[in-house]
């Protein structure tokens, strides 16, 4: 299935770029790398005992050979070991300001404290004739070796406090050693790893993502997946679940029901439920006596020509602002940047489309604003 190439960034757009991902990306050769990382699950879960005997080599009448694969039922507790070391090591949040403004006032308050270590003696000397106290001087570093250490290693600007004390406050509300330890163990096990960045309740967190639930770009030819141009979402939820989370009506869903019925009973309503190549994947399924209806999230890069006016503010400062149109008394002080952007489009039970359009609460550096950070993070270490 081909990408979408109209201009118009409508619902119908969004649909058929979501599935035409849906449909580059559930192939073949997803479904073998998905039964792979099962199997490697699997194998870390219950290590060389059980049904997962048949990854020991064999003889002809069937006995075990002794081989490297038979002492793989220490995996796991290898892996624990290796997870308990990074647990044990711990993870440190530090922040270092680099804007003109902090560093200023760092330089400055560095100079101040120079000034003071050079006249601690004489200050301390005139408090003991006089009796006076004229400065405290328990914060004054003594030398001037002391006065680089403590700026390099304990000083701190208030804007370097703050930001670090966020930083805290964030990892500890999102439990990041947490997701942390899980991420690490994607990797240990299937070579892989993901996250989503999204905001929740107002704060920003990196949740893992089941590396069995990914679809992405690739095309990519880097480990942390930057270039990737798409990242789609794979899970199977419960209907009332899909009907709190998205907001639908149960009649919603059961026309969705009944037309997949339809589709796989008549051939009917092929163009909208034939585009996953996976037979492994059906739109509703009952999974443990209890109908589930699959849930595709896809994300993908796109560009925007955003058009930008200079402004003045009542003091003389310049800013820009964003305006839908140049206007001809504006065109010396405007112009135009091609900007990029995600989007996103969750497709449910096949023909229910939601949360379509901008990706909202998009990352930008403030370094390069044209550029946006994709809602996913992915690392395959020698991808």
């Amino acid at each position: 299935m081909n990408f979408p190439t109209t201009s118009k960034r409508d619902k119908d757009y969004h649909h058929d770029y979501a599935k035409a991902i849906i449909s580059n990306s559930i192939t073949d050769g997803w479904a073998h790398q998905y039964r792979l990382m099962e199997e490697c699950y699997k194998f870390y879960d219950e290590g060389s005992a059980g049904e997962l005997t048949s990854h020991l080599q064999k003889a002809e009448d069937g006995t075990d050979l002794p081989s490297f694969w038979i002492t793989l039922n220490t995996l796991k507790t290898k892996i624990d070991l290796m997870i308990g070391e990074l647990e044990q090591r711990g993870s440190e949040i530090k922040v270092k300001a680099i804007n003109k403004e902090a560093v200023y006032r760092k330089i400055e308050e560095k100079e101040r404290l120079r000034v003071m270590t050079r006249l601690s003696s004489l200050i301390s000397e005139v408090q003991e004739q006089t009796g006076v106290p004229l400065e405290d001087l328990s914060n004054v570093p003594e030398s001037e070796s002391e006065l680089d250490e403590y700026f390099d290693l304990t000083f701190k600007d208030k804007v370097e406090i703050i930001m670090e004390s966020a930083l805290k406050f964030c990892a500890q509300h999102n439990k990041w050693n947490e997701e942390r330890k899980s991420l690490f163990r994607d990797i240990l096990a299937v070579g892989r790893c993901f996250v989503r960045n999204e905001i929740h309740r107002g704060v920003p967190r990196a949740k893992r993502v089941s590396p069995l639930c990914m679809i992405f770009d690739t095309n990519s030819v880097t480990d942390d997946l930057s270039d990737c141009n798409f990242f789609g979402e794979v899970q199977y939820m419960s209907l009332p679940e899909a009907i709190e989370k998205y907001g639908l009506t149960k009649e919603e869903i059961d026309e969705a029901k009944a037309s997949y019925n339809d589709y796989r009973m008549n051939g009917a309503n092929s163009d909208r439920f034939a585009y996953i190549h996976d037979n492994r994947l059906q739109w509703f399924n009952n999974i443990n006596d209890q109908t589930r209806v699959l849930v595709i999230r896809a994300v993908w890069r796109d560009y925007k020509v955003t058009n930008y006016k200079e402004d003045k503010n009542p003091n003389g400062s310049v800013h820009l602002q964003e305006v839908e149109k140049i206007r001809n008394r504006d065109k010396d002080k405007a112009f135009s940047k091609r900007k990029e952007l995600w989007r996103q489009c969750t497709v449910i039970g096949g023909q229910i489309v939601k949360e379509w359009g901008e990706v909202p609460n998009q990352g930008r550096d403030l370094s390069d604003l044209e550029r946006s950070e994709s809602p996913y993070k992915g690392w395959i270490p020698n991808f």
